[in-house]
């Protein structure tokens, strides 16, 4: 009986050591994988409040943001878009710059 119960009790630790190795790699992978949508989000900027305008062209109206402060963009150095349903109604811009360096920069 004490042979069974120890091979039973050398099983379950083992099992313990592997579940802690398994938790220790997910906190990792989690870390990781906030960092890199951290660096995502490094390079964007969301606008508000931007009325949306019929024919618009997201890369125009930011641009002519950017004018109004005195910070001119060029057509290369990002990228935007209207996020969710266009009914007219002032949905929010994302402005994803090409890297975070231009971001900083405007």
């Amino acid at each position: 009986m004490d042979r069974k119960y120890n091979i039973l009790f050398e099983r379950y630790n083992n099992q313990l050591e592997i579940n802690e190795e398994f938790k220790e790699e997910i906190i990792n992978i989690t870390d990781q994988l906030n960092k890199t949508e951290q660096n995502e989000l490094n390079g964007t900027i969301i606008l508000h409040g931007i009325p949306y305008e019929v024919n618009e062209t997201v890369k125009d109206e930011v641009k002519k943001i950017g004018n109004q402060l005195q910070i001119p963009l060029e057509d290369h150095l990002f990228t935007a878009i209207r996020l969710g349903r266009q009914d007219k109604k002032a949905t929010p811009i994302k402005v994803i710059f090409k890297n975070e360096e231009i971001k900083r920069a405007s």
